[in-house]
């Protein structure tokens, strides 16, 4: 019995190792695969996110630069700011209403400055930087520049205003008076001017987006970023020499400029990318306590279902060991356990039904074996008894009586012999002789006993007591 519930617990322990192995499983499997799916899509929801504020970061940048284009075109072709570059006596005062009004409310952020060719005459409306000499430095890109000769230029420009302000980039306008160059339009942007238009950006994607732009050359202009001294221009080098670090911790797309040859680059930090994971990880363990305890509810009712119908069974099977067989019969819902029940009360039946008819054949056996003996007995007695008929008439000398007595005693004692089932023709012949000569004793002449038999058959074998008069 101690074995079948050792048997009993171990089955219910080897389910239930099972139940909870799948359920963690499962539980490993699902929180991965959620993690890895919010990994990748929180990397693809941020890269778009990136595009898309590229994507108005260039739309706002390039209409600011298509704005003062606009105006400085208007601005060259103004009469008297041709004839103030070319050098003819305009006043200042005149010229300075111009500029301020296409400044606007930017005056502070952005500065313009007539520059002629010989770098004589200048205007501005800041100070005006002392390479601005085109006759001294011919050799900058915004003097020397060939493309869009005679439209509007721009041209990163690296330098600090007398007020500590730090320039961005310039856009340049040649004048031309009479189809000759007389000298250039320069305005300066600031870099407080490009956090000014950007400032959205910052009010909108607090410390998420963070936004570099710089020209095609390398050449940087904006830089917003915090993953390095602002003071350092981000371009295409510094992105190519930092490309571990960058791709360690953050997200980033890049975008080129329709227009102008700017590339733009978005930044975003990976941790907030980690912050969904940690969310739904702290999500996926608030999940498990309930995951665990359902777990072990639906554990605990399967093996109360199936373990404790097997152990009943197993009870059944150990108590088939006693001399009686059992067989109330509980039946179950579970279909199997129904059917091995059922087949097992099958087995218990014709077991006992064998067992039974086993123990009426051994008490005929022995009732036959009774009777054997008895049947023993009694020719033995006779044959003992005329044995002792025969000699006492042989000594009274009565042949006749004596003969009898010789044959009868013959005849009990060939079917008292069971030894052996099979004799020879010649040994039942005797036994018929036997018989016969009784037999006319007792009749005389009234039957006529004709022995008609080859000699060649006595060696013959046949049953026995199969010749019978």
């Amino acid at each position: 019995m101690f074995r079948e519930k050792m048997a009993g617990k171990s089955f219910k322990r080897y389910i239930a190792a099972w139940i909870m192995g799948f359920a963690f499983i499962l539980t490993v499997l699902f929180a991965g695969f959620s993690l890895f799916y919010t990994y990748i899509s929180s990397t693809n929801y941020g890269k778009l996110h990136i595009n898309e504020v590229l994507q108005i970061a260039e739309s706002v940048f390039e209409g600011a630069i298509d704005d003062f284009s606009s105006k400085l075109e208007t601005l060259s072709n103004d009469r008297e700011v041709v004839r103030k570059v070319s050098g003819d006596g305009i006043w200042a005062s005149a010229i300075s209403d111009k500029l301020y009004a296409l400044l606007g409310n930017n005056h502070e952020v952005v500065s313009v400055h007539l520059v002629s060719r010989t770098g004589e005459i200048s205007y501005s409306t800041k100070s005006i930087p002392n390479m601005y000499n085109p006759a001294k430095f011919s050799y900058l890109s915004i003097f020397n520049g060939d493309d869009n000769s005679f439209g509007v230029s721009l041209y990163p420009n690296i330098f600090e205003w007398n007020n500590r302000m730090s320039n961005a980039f310039s856009l340049v306008k040649k004048v031309y008076y009479n189809n000759e160059l007389t000298g250039y339009i320069i305005m300066d942007f600031s870099v407080n001017y490009l956090k000014k238009i950007f400032e959205s950006f910052e009010e909108s994607y607090p410390s998420r987006i963070k936004i570099a732009i710089f020209s095609g050359n390398g050449s940087g202009i904006y830089n917003n970023t915090d993953f390095t001294n602002r003071n350092v221009r981000i371009n295409s080098l510094f992105v190519e020499r930092n490309k571990e670090l960058i791709d360690r911790d953050y997200l980033y797309e890049s975008r080129n400029s329709r227009k102008n040859d700017i590339v733009y680059m978005g930044f975003m930090e990976k941790k907030y990318v980690k912050s969904d994971i940690r969310l739904l990880s702290i999500a996926i363990l608030s999940a498990l306590i309930p995951t665990i305890l359902i777990t072990l509810c639906i554990m605990f009712i399967l093996t109360n279902r199936i373990v404790k119908p097997i152990n009943r069974l197993v009870k059944k099977v150990s108590e088939t060991k006693e001399a009686d067989f059992p067989l109330e019969y509980t039946a179950e819902s579970i279909e199997e356990i129904k059917t091995i029940e059922s087949a097992f009360h099958s087995l218990i039946q014709r077991i006992e039904g064998y067992h039974k008819n086993d123990m009426e054949k051994v008490e005929q056996l022995r009732i036959a074996e009774v009777k054997a003996l008895q049947s023993q007995i009694n020719p033995h007695f006779l044959y003992n008894t005329l044995d002792a008929i025969k000699w006492e008439a042989k000594l009274n000398k009565l042949d006749k009586i004596a003969r009898i007595a010789t044959e009868l005693g013959g005849v009990l004692k060939y079917g008292i012999n069971l030894n052996s089932s099979v004799v020879t023709v010649e040994e039942e012949l005797k036994l018929i002789k036997s018989y016969i000569y009784i037999q006319k004793e007792r009749y005389g002449n009234r039957f006529v006993f004709l022995e008609n038999i080859d000699k060649e058959v006595y060696e013959c074998f046949l049953p026995k007591l199969l010749l019978q008069p």
